[in-house]
C-alpha cells in the first residue's frame, strides 16, 4: 500500500460514512438502499453504514495502490518487518530476555486466577 492510497482510501470511507448518515438522517428513504431493507432499526443501519465504508476505504485503497509508484525497499527498512535484520539474544542476561518475562507474566496470571477464582 502506498502512503497515497491509505490517505485517500481514508478520506473515501470517512467521507462516505458521513455522506450516507447525513442522506439517511434527511430522508428516511435511504434506509432502505444502505441497511437493504426500508424497516432497519438504527444499530442495523449503523452495521450498513460501517460495513459500506469499510469496502469504500478498501476498494479506493487497492484501486489506488495499483496506480502509484511504491516506495523502493532501500527506504522502507527498519520499517517493515521482512526488510529489517532481526537482532539475535544470543549475548543477553537472562534478565533482559521476552520469553523470561513472558513466563513470569503467565506465573502471575495464574496465581491471581487462583486467587481471584
Amino acid at each position: 500500500m502506498t502512503r497515497a492510497a491509505g490517505f485517500w482510501g481514508l478520506l473515501a470511507g470517512t467521507l462516505s460514512s458521513v455522506g450516507m448518515f447525513s442522506l439517511m438522517k434527511l430522508d428516511h428513504r435511504w434506509v432502505s438502499v444502505f441497511a437493504l431493507s426500508p424497516r432497519a432499526q438504527g444499530l442495523a443501519q449503523d452495521m450498513y453504514q460501517a460495513l459500506w465504508s469499510c469496502v469504500t476505504c478498501v476498494v479506493v485503497t487497492v484501486l489506488v495502490t495499483l496506480v502509484t509508484k511504491p516506495k523502493p525497499d532501500h527506504e522502507l527498512k527498519g520499517l517493515v518487518y521482512a526488510l529489517t535484520e532481526v537482532a539475535h539474544e544470543e549475548h543477553t542476561s537472562w534478565f533482559h530476555r521476552p520469553a523470561v518475562w513472558g513466563a513470569v507474566a503467565l506465573l502471575v496470571l495464574v496465581v491471581l486466577q487462583i486467587i481471584f477464582w
